[in-house]
This record gives structure tokens, C-alpha cells and sequence, in this order.
């Protein structure tokens, strides 16, 4: 299990000795950033041409903003599906001010639905905004684990009872 993490030309990966999760590894690597700002790709996941130009532009339209969610595109077998309304929100593709983040994380003890959480979580203190141009394309695939619907209304009802109750 590695993590990469790129400074202008420098690249540096990171190996970890025991797959410690997915919210882990994303925690680790983005402590380790210095940027203004971060944005989260998983390895299935597309970037797409001048999606950061576009996020960095409204973000700065806007200081208070603590997330720009982008619409995006989600990729199954059957074709492409543009997501473009404020419920379709995915953290993985979206710029988000690394100064918010350092206040929320990823929860490291769920192995899925960290979006969910970490929305939940973000929108109650920060800013939220969203861009209705696609800047990514989220890959879902039968060995994803968002696919297992069965995991993930589990995770999701454990995550809200926590926010909720907390």
C-alpha cells in the first residue's frame, strides 16, 4: 500500500509496511502536504484537463469557501452518468482549503462511505460550495466498495447515528 504526494516537480512516495486503510493513507498524505489547498484522487478516479484551474478559480471567487464540490461524471459498465446537483457530492475530485481540513480528517475507523462522514461533518462548519462543471469522473466498479449497497447503508446509519448523537 503507498501513497504519493507531488510538490511542483517533486514526487515522493511513501510505502506503508501493513494496509492501514484507505482513510489512513489519505490523512497521512495530506498531513504531509503544504499546499493551500488539497485534492483527494483515488487510483480508479480520472482528473479531468484544467478541473484544477476551474476549482482554484471559484474557490479564490470566495474566501469564505471551505470545499468546492464539482460535478462530476460516474463511470459504470452501462456508460457515464453526469452528477451536477448539490446532493451528489463526492469529496474525492473536490478542492478543498487545507486550513478546514485540518479540522475535520477523514474518520479513520470506517473502510468506506468516508465522503458521506466527512461531508456530515464539513457542511455544519464550514462553507460549502459547488461548481456545476464536471471535473472528474468517479470510477464504479463491481469490486468497488461503494458497490456493496449493503455495507454502505450499514456504514451510512452508524456514521449519522454518530453525528447525530454526538
Amino acid at each position: 500500500v503507498g501513497w504519493v504526494l507531488v510538490k511542483q516537480e517533486c514526487l515522493r512516495i511513501n510505502r506503508n509496511e501493513t494496509n492501514l486503510g484507505l482513510n489512513w493513507a489519505a490523512n497521512k498524505a495530506i498531513e504531509r502536504a503544504k499546499g493551500k489547498y488539497i485534492v483527494r484522487i483515488d487510483a480508479d478516479d480520472i482528473l479531468l484537463p484544467q478541473a484544477l484551474e476551474k476549482m482554484f478559480y471559484h474557490m479564490e471567487s470566495n474566501n469564505h469557501y471551505g470545499i468546492v464540490y464539482p460535478a462530476f461524471y460516474e463511470w459504470k459498465e452501462s456508460g457515464l452518468i453526469l452528477r451536477i446537483n448539490e446532493t451528489d457530492h463526492h469529496p474525492a475530485g473536490a478542492l478543498i482549503r487545507k486550513s478546514c481540513w485540518n479540522e475535520i480528517k477523514y474518520n479513520e475507523n470506517y473502510r468506506c462511505q468516508d465522503g458521506f462522514d466527512f461531508h456530515l461533518k464539513f457542511k455544519d462548519r464550514f462553507v460549502v460550495s459547488y461548481l456545476d462543471e464536471p471535473c472528474f469522473v468517479y470510477r464504479k466498479h463491481e469490486n468497488s466498495q461503494s458497490t456493496n449497497e449493503k455495507l454502505a447503508a450499514e456504514t451510512k446509519g452508524k456514521m449519522s447515528n454518530e453525528f447525530w448523537c454526538n
